[in-house]
């Protein structure tokens, strides 16, 4: 019994030790498989470790060896030790360790903040975003991503943001003294910028000017920039940007074609290269064919950003369908004379042209008009010329004409001109009557001119379109909001022997008749019972101004400021520019920025944003500076001041620029 007993137990325990031992067998497996997974994960997060020490030294020794680099994870890195320095090389790298290969990688990637308090830039204060958002871009952190990944395993991903611990703001407020050059003395012997009094950096004043304030856009004809009957023709209207932003619409005006619809030509936004367009679209044209005249919209399915102060041609060329012919094709309509001018503000634009490109191995042509364009902005915003249209009105009998406005600043002024002709010859057929000005303050109710003033006579004109100036017997002040008439008269003058004046219009719809002279602020004003009523449109104005009195501000001016030397034999990372103006910015007044850098302190190139000469820097509460400028060790900036209102100016208090290394 005991020895069956004891046989049986025997044949049990062997069981219970075989059912032990097949459970404890797969534990020690998995034990053993455990420590070697924890192996690989030690030696990748050791590994990464590594990347993570590597880039804070390379942060330590420059900043711009992380900051300089393309960001995102579109942009992997590794570091290699390079004779005990460690050097940033693009793509992943793989380490064999122990016949398993790890793949290693950084990932550089920029920061932006929440912004805390208003109007304060993010890179100054606020908590890191969750999703960057480059309007908060804080150009003094990076955020670093160290990973290592191997077989059969996703890896690790250590994460650390790294921060400038260098960082330096070069400030000035006081631009007299040698070290600063108003470059520009076209306008005033001393200078265009007027650096007499610190924290308030502003333009110069012209002794003894008169100013002239009001609509100047005239036009004597309207005409055609060139045919596009050709498939090598191509035409430009070369304009400079009036504000920053992202257009997403063009508008055209077609003044005539011929099975238009048969024809698709591309429409889009080139920058400028000496004066024409330099070749390529800024974004994909929008391609678009019109079977009829007048006002066309074409939408661009990718928006193009432009930076106001930059020049830029609307450009249109044969695209695809019939080939253009001389019986297939439109023609885009321009007007004469080139003023020269915004409508909206009156401010010059210098750059204001159009263009015809013959075909090869013909250059581009300027034809020297008045381009006729509208941008939109994604924002609804718009710019450019919408004058599609003149028209030369009689003044006469009851028939009284002239132009009502409301100003947003006070104004004293001492006479006004006028664009004005004669409906005959006056050695022949003069005028019956005298042309009579009023001016009429509507806010309070008071005419300010004197009773019955003479503009002029019969005999001071021609048939020819001419601007004449008046005098008045005494200076009028014009107070701010105000609304006031300005008109013309000549009761005795006749159907056949009268006076002609120019107004400027377009189609009595948005956004054109917003983008005329002085938007809703100025309206033309008609009476046809001789001023007992008047009727306003805001899509027609006057051609005139009034005279504006006494010293009046340069139209511009550049500074060029003294030189930053940073120290710096690496050179320093330059992160962002601001400034902060006397008051609030003048209506029709503008502040711009360019900056250059150099390790010579001798080669100076101006550039803006992206580093082109030709864009500037807009934004006071500041904006990131252009990368390009980096590992250079000293800096120069240029500030602009515009007005197109010489009786206002802009006043910088000071300018800032952070910076490191």
């Amino acid at each position: 019994m005991k020895k069956a007993q004891i046989l049986v137990e025997t044949i049990i325990g062997v069981g219970v030790v075989s059912l032990v031992l097949s459970a404890i067998v797969p534990l020690f497996l998995i034990g053993i498989r455990g420590s070697s997974e924890s192996w690989k994960a030690d030696t990748a997060r050791l590994l990464a470790q590594e990347s993570m020490e590597a880039a804070k030294s390379l942060k330590e020794e420059n900043w711009n060896n992380l900051y300089q680099q393309n960001k995102g994870n579109a942009n992997p890195y590794h570091l290699v030790n390079n004779a005990g320095t460690w050097v940033l090389a693009a793509g992943e790298e793989t380490v064999s360790i122990n016949n398993l290969d790890f793949k290693r990688k950084i990932i550089i990637d920029n920061v932006s903040r929440t912004i805390s308090g208003a109007g304060t830039p993010a890179w100054q204060f606020g908590e890191i975003e969750t999703s960057y958002n480059p309007t908060d871009d804080d150009p003094s952190t990076l955020k670093i991503t160290a990973d290592v990944s191997y077989e059969n395993s996703p890896g690790i991903a250590v994460m650390d943001y790294f921060t400038r611990n260098k960082n330096s703001l070069w400030e000035q407020t006081d631009w007299s003294g040698h070290n600063y050059s108003s470059i520009s003395t076209i306008f005033v012997p001393a200078g265009d910028i007027d650096t007499s009094t610190v924290g308030a950096l502003k333009l110069g004043k012209i002794p003894g000017a008169v100013a002239h304030y009001g609509n100047e856009f005239v036009t004597d004809s309207v005409t055609t920039i060139y045919r596009l009957n050709s498939p090598d023709y191509r035409v430009s209207m070369r304009f400079t940007a009036q504000q920053s932003g992202n257009v997403n619409q063009l508008r055209i005006y077609i003044a005539a074609q011929q099975r238009g619809n048969q024809v698709f030509y591309k429409y889009g936004l080139q920058g400028n290269s000496g004066g024409n367009p330099d070749g390529s679209y800024i974004s994909s044209p929008a391609t678009a064919n019109f079977s009829s005249t007048g006002w066309q919209t074409v939408n661009l399915g990718n928006p193009v950003s432009i930076t106001a102060g930059s020049v830029y041609h609307l450009v249109i060329q044969y695209d695809s369908g019939s080939a253009p012919a001389a019986n297939r094709y439109i023609d885009i309509c321009s007007t004469l004379p080139d003023n020269l001018t915004i409508p909206l503000s009156g401010a010059n634009d210098t750059n204001s042209d159009t263009l015809a490109y013959y075909g090869p191995p013909l250059a581009w042509h300027d034809r020297t008009q008045q381009p006729l364009y509208v941008l939109g902005f994604d924002d609804g915003s718009y710019e450019g010329n919408p004058y599609d249209a003149r028209a030369s009105r009689a003044i006469r009998s009851a028939r009284f004409e002239g132009e009502t406005f409301t100003l947003t600043d006070a104004r004293s002024v001492s006479g006004v001109g006028l664009y004005v002709a004669s409906s005959d010859d006056p050695l022949i057929h003069p005028a019956a009557d005298n042309l009579y000005v009023t001016l009429v303050d509507l806010t309070d109710g008071v005419v300010l001119t004197d009773p019955n003033e003479i503009f002029v006579d019969p005999l001071s004109l021609t048939t020819s379109f001419d601007w004449i100036e008046h005098s008045f017997s005494s200076t009028k002040t014009l107070p701010a909001g105000h609304q006031f008439r300005l008109y013309f008269s000549s009761p005795g003058s006749s159907p056949s022997r009268n006076y002609l004046i120019l107004n400027m219009s377009n189609p009595d719809a948005s956004p054109y008749n917003d983008l005329n002279w002085d938007g809703i602020n100025a309206l033309t004003t008609r009476s046809t019972d001789s001023g007992a009523t008047f009727t306003e449109s805001q899509f027609i104005d006057l051609s005139y101004y009034l005279l504006v009195p006494g010293d009046q501000y340069a139209p511009n001016g550049e500074l060029t400021s003294s030189t930053l030397d940073t120290g710096n034999a690496l050179g320093a990372g330059y992160n962002r520019i601001s400034w902060a103006l006397v008051g609030a910015l003048p209506t029709n007044t503008t502040v711009k920025m360019q900056l250059a850098a150099n390790n010579d302190n001798a080669t100076w190139q101006f550039g803006g944003p992206g580093g082109s000469i030709t864009s500037w820097y807009t934004l006071s509460a500041g904006e990131n500076l252009y990368t390009g400028l980096a590992s250079n060790r000293y800096l120069r900036y240029k500030i602009r001041l515009e007005t197109a209102d010489p009786t206002v100016t802009p006043t910088v208090d000071w300018v800032r620029i952070n910076w490191a290394y």
